[in-house]
């Protein structure tokens, strides 16, 4: 018998995580995702070694005043250099504050359905470091979750 595929390459959702965090250069990438009905945004998939560990704690909303929400609402990226910046600390969400493991450096991208923010994308470094994105980097990001979004079954629902 030949051995299963890793869920990466069974799930076009998790295969896009991977190949962001990769292209990145990061060690993980997590999705926030809106749920059928809902409000909030839970973290409901990832790729790397810690995203587990925030399963089932981490969750936000756009209308929360931390960096998920200004990526949410203003549609824009987010990029945290140094998640220990004394500065920071009053714009995290507190899952993120009181949960040892949450990387150190990260930038979040907004996902979007049609005009409404649909969740957002989570990559991640486990040191802190300077991130220096450029405008193709982000909009490549934004096409491959956009299109393996779009293959989920649960999408289609």
């Amino acid at each position: 018998a030949l051995p299963e595929p890793p869920p990466a390459a069974r799930d076009p959702w998790l295969a896009a995580l991977a190949l962001v965090r990769d292209s990145f250069g990061a060690q993980e990438c997590w999705s926030f995702t809106l749920q059928p009905g809902g409000s909030s945004l839970p973290l409901t998939h990832g790729i790397g070694e810690r995203w587990q560990k925030f399963q089932a704690l981490a969750a936000v909303r756009a209308e929360e005043r931390t960096v998920f929400g200004v990526c949410l609402s203003r549609r824009e990226a987010v990029v945290i250099h140094d998640l220990h910046d004394a500065k920071l600390k009053p714009y995290l969400p507190a899952w993120m504050r009181e949960t040892d493991g949450a990387p150190p450096s990260f930038v979040l991208i907004p996902l979007a359905d049609g005009e409404r923010a649909s969740g957002v994308a989570l990559i991640g470094w486990h040191r802190a470091q300077r991130i220096t994105l450029n405008k193709a980097q982000l909009e490549l990001a934004r096409q491959l979750l956009g299109n393996a979004a779009a293959l989920r079954p649960s999408a289609a629902a």
